[in-house]
């Protein structure tokens, strides 16, 4: 991610700018925020042929560090497409 652009809070649509397409943006909607614990934010294609919801976690350890966990989870009817393709590269 390059750039981020909107506001963080649940319902709201955010615009992110990557590396690998820095001319196209990707616009989840996020669906769950709690400030400096957790954010998911959901994206997809319509009639649910394709669906992706990201999950970050933010998680206090007793050492004073904090552990992040990243969780994706993709599915829809073009899951086998996707599938197939990343087994060729």
């Amino acid at each position: 991610m390059i750039r981020l652009e909107g506001k963080i809070a649940p319902g709201e649509q955010i615009t992110i700018y990557t590396k690998v397409s820095p001319d196209r943006a990707f616009k989840p909607t996020v669906t769950d925020y709690e400030p400096n614990r957790k954010m998911v934010w959901r994206s997809g294609m319509p009639m649910g042929l394709f669906q992706g919801a990201r999950t970050f976690l933010l998680e206090p350890l007793a050492d004073n560090s904090v552990k992040f966990t990243l969780r994706e989870e993709f599915s829809g009817l073009m899951m086998p497409l996707k599938e197939r393709a990343e087994q060729k590269t």
